[in-house]
């Protein structure tokens, strides 16, 4: 990596535009590390910044925004965490949470229950964001009431369960709620074997829904659909599972099957757990040019070259590999990215229904009825 590509650290003012100041300006700065997560966007940021312990710049201001730049391009954004001096006196430990969670301090207002409404008045009130093209196929049917869920919250329920994702890209953090990707677009050469945890073929969801409400001297009705994916019941045969849908009231038929298809396409039968640390010219696009890793983020989808290793090391249901990416982490003092794949959790399907299922409203309890006091008999 030339010295031209080595990111430069700057923090401005909390507004995000004003007060530019150059950590390199104030001292050596070491140690940086920084990447993104999908969901989310920018995840955490780390540096060492060596001044005394007992100097004070408005540049260290907890609030203030870090930005990472690398040749005259945003590459990450974060909220500055309050510094801290080391004990030793060889500098400040500097930690930033990214735009991507920005999500968490902002709630969820809505005028109406859409992504738009509720990003458009979190923005007006301060969130720096931009919105970007959402997908089709939001899942809505959860409403939960004003205010009641962090904008993070709201974004993870409409669309963990239509099977969607989304991320706050750099530059300008545009907010994209997308299908998760499955195109491949780099090659990640490994000289270690990559063994995939291997578990259960769930191939065909069952789910009980309520379809019609209780009327009072009607009790409700309660029905069954399923969804299941085709491709993997003929080339494994069928495994069925089943999953409760009837404590969140009154369900459409389509709302429930959309439910477990987004459950079904969510799950992976094999998965990675191990996370991949590349150099310079094993991660690759498609076309074998190796890319810019400080300036890799993650939602890119990885398609394995094994370039080493033993007869067999890859042990997986179909070939090639591949997965997306959910993290990466590049160390600029070791110039090295740390690629994490997106699906390594979700290869339990019960946790995976824990983490759809939302938190069903609790039912309003009647009032509490004053008894009244037993009569007294006076003795005669």
């Amino acid at each position: 990596m030339t010295r031209d590509h080595v990111p430069a650290v700057v923090t401005y003012a909390a507004d995000g535009t004003s007060d530019l100041r150059h950590l390199g300006v104030l001292g050596h700065v070491s140690g940086v590390q920084y990447g993104s997560v999908m969901p989310g966007g920018d995840d955490q940021f780390q540096c060492t910044l060596q001044l005394p312990r007992l100097y004070r710049d408005p540049a260290l201001t907890p609030g203030r925004i870090v930005a990472v730049n690398l040749s005259g391009t945003v590459v990450y954004k974060g909220r500055l965490d309050r510094p801290t001096p080391s004990s030793d006196d060889t500098g400040w430990s500097l930690t930033a949470h990214g735009s991507g969670s920005y999500g968490d301090d902002f709630r969820a207002i809505w005028s109406t229950y859409t992504v738009s409404n509720v990003i458009t008045q979190a923005i007006a009130r301060g969130l720096q964001w931009t919105l970007g093209p959402v997908a089709s196929g939001v899942n809505y049917s959860q409403v939960n009431d004003s205010a009641s869920q962090s904008v993070t919250d709201f974004l993870n329920a409409v669309s963990d369960t239509a099977s969607l994702t989304w991320m706050v890209d750099q530059p300008g953090s545009v907010l994209t709620v997308q299908a998760i990707p499955t195109a491949v677009t780099r090659l990640l050469v490994t000289t270690h074997a990559a063994a995939p945890d291997l578990v259960n073929y769930i191939n065909d969801l069952y789910v009980r829904y309520q379809s019609s409400p209780d009327g009072g001297a009607t009790a409700a009705v309660f029905a069954l659909t399923h969804s299941q994916l085709a491709a993997s019941v003929t080339a494994h045969g069928r495994t069925e599972e089943y999953d409760d849908l009837s404590t969140y009231g009154q369900l459409t038929s389509t709302s429930a099957q959309s439910w477990a298809s987004g459950a079904l396409a969510k799950y992976v039968s094999a998965s990675f757990s191990q996370q991949f640390t590349v150099t310079y010219g094993q991660y690759l696009t498609t076309g074998g040019e190796p890319v810019d890793l400080p300036n890799e983020r993650a939602g890119e989808v990885v398609q394995l070259v094994l370039a080493a290793g033993g007869f067999g090391g890859e042990i997986a249901p179909t070939w090639p590999i591949t997965f997306p990416v959910g993290a990466v982490s590049y160390d600029v003092d070791t110039a090295t990215l740390t690629v994490t794949p997106h699906q390594a959790v979700l290869s339990n399907f019960s946790g995976l229904l824990g983490v759809l299922h939302a938190p069903t409203k609790p039912k309003k309890k009647p009032p509490v009825r004053k008894k009244r006091p037993a009569p007294h008999h006076r003795r005669r």
